[in-house]
């Protein structure tokens, strides 16, 4: 009965030991389109995309520092969405608002209102924009808090590691 017992026992302990030692995925970086985006929500997903578009200075620092750093965030995925042919302008009422010459545009802004600035940051959570973040602050690898539910003040936001926002 012993014996028995020290097997089992032993077996227990060989699979947490290969349950602890398999590697995580590595980070992963995916492309996405509004109607990926909207699947997603449909199926209330969680996950983490960020906003970006071309001959953004902001955009270049934030990749190249996301590409820097990656391989010390294992598992994670952050999908982007690239809004460079979305035809945003702004309106003209005053209200930090866009306006769309897309549907691709005009779907992804009823998905996020707000949006105003790349690179923007959503975590959606069952399927719902849980928290955005704003830019990037390239000294202190930094984003600005807020543009969930109104438009950004940058004078106003928090600011958070950008790792630490994705984490969430």
């Amino acid at each position: 009965m012993k014996k028995i017992s020290k097997m089992i026992l032993a077996f227990f302990v060989g699979i947490s030991l290969v349950a602890c030692s398999v590697p995580q995925d590595d980070f992963k970086e995916v492309d996405i389109t509004v109607a990926e985006i909207q699947e997603k929500i449909d199926n209330k997903e969680d996950f983490v995309m960020i906003v970006e578009r071309d001959e953004c200075s902001f955009c270049e620092a934030i990749e190249e520092y996301i590409n820097q750093t990656e391989g010390e965030h294992p598992g994670m995925t952050l999908y982007k969405l690239d809004s460079t042919d979305f035809g945003f302008t702004s309106k003209d009422d005053g209200s930090q608002t866009l306006d769309s010459s897309t549907d691709e545009g005009k779907a992804f802004l009823e998905i996020a209102p707000y949006f105003y600035y790349t690179p923007t940051m959503y975590v959606f959570k069952d399927g719902k924009i849980t928290s955005s973040a704003v830019g990037f602050g390239d000294t202190n690898k930094t984003v600005s808090l807020g543009g969930l539910d109104a438009p950004i003040d940058f004078d106003t936001a928090e600011t958070q590691d950008l790792w630490e926002f994705i984490s969430q």
